[in-house]
């Protein structure tokens, strides 16, 4: 898993939680856009191909979790006039 290790460990867990447990979990992947100030992505047109590359090597499909899961775009621009 390499690089992945940490999504996929959260995966593991909302599996273990909703199905080893039966607690209706839901799993949020919070994507910060227009941060200056760390590296990486910055846009959502920019975070969308690493998200799929990280589906790719986790050979994450629509498997029974993806319901369960949501991308979130955090504009963080919008966080400074709050």
């Amino acid at each position: 898993m390499g690089s992945y290790y940490q999504y996929a460990n959260r995966l593991a867990h909302l599996h273990l939680l909703r199905a080893e447990n039966g607690i209706s979990a839901h799993l949020i992947f919070p994507y910060l856009v227009n941060a200056v100030d760390v590296s990486g992505p910055s846009s959502v047109e920019e975070w969308k191909p690493a998200i799929n590359e990280a589906h790719r090597a986790l050979k994450i499909g629509n498997g029974p979790l993806s319901e369960y899961t949501y991308d979130v775009f955090v504009d963080v621009r919008d966080l400074s006039k709050a």
